[in-house]
């Protein structure tokens, strides 16, 4: 797909199904310009491979990569259920400061964003240059994604 569609922008949902095998990425990114990745649901992985590898990758691709999480929206909470959405967002905001944490700190004994395997399941963060960490974040998807570039502001009429 990526060979026959070489004009079309393609992002690879969970690192392009190829979060063990990093050279193989790259050799990917370095023969089809048009590929991208987003690294939903793969902090489990990635923060299980050495910290300074994750990071070269980021720092090399750092224009082909884009934050994605696969995080559910209000998933099991009833309208009206002002506990349950408390609840809910109590979890979000740990799932996304996980996320946060592992990318911007170099922190060890980190926990999986998700909870999973919480008695052993450890991570540990690459710490992201923070020009990198701008492009991840929304430099690049801005980038790619016409709908999500940022309005020119309004000019403001000249003070008298």
């Amino acid at each position: 797909m990526l060979k026959k569609h070489p004009k079309t922008i393609i992002i690879g949902a969970h690192i392009g199904s190829m979060t063990f095998e990093l050279q193989k990425l790259a050799e990917t990114f370095d023969r089809y310009p048009n590929f991208h990745i987003d690294t939903s649901a793969r902090l489990r992985i990635l923060g299980r491979l050495n910290p300074k590898a994750v990071r070269d990758f980021f720092v090399k691709y750092q224009d082909r990569i884009l934050i994605g999480t696969d995080s559910s929206v209000l998933s099991g909470v009833r309208e009206g259920d002002a506990d349950g959405i408390k609840k809910w967002q109590d979890r979000t905001a740990r799932f996304y400061s996980r996320h946060l944490e592992y990318f911007e700190t170099d922190h060890i004994n980190l926990m999986e964003p998700y909870g999973y395997a919480k008695d052993w399941l450890r991570l540990a963060g690459a710490k992201l240059p923070p020009d990198v960490l701008e492009k991840f974040y929304h430099g690049n998807a801005e980038r790619l994604i016409p709908a999500l570039r940022p309005k020119p502001a309004e000019r403001k009429p000249a003070s008298p």
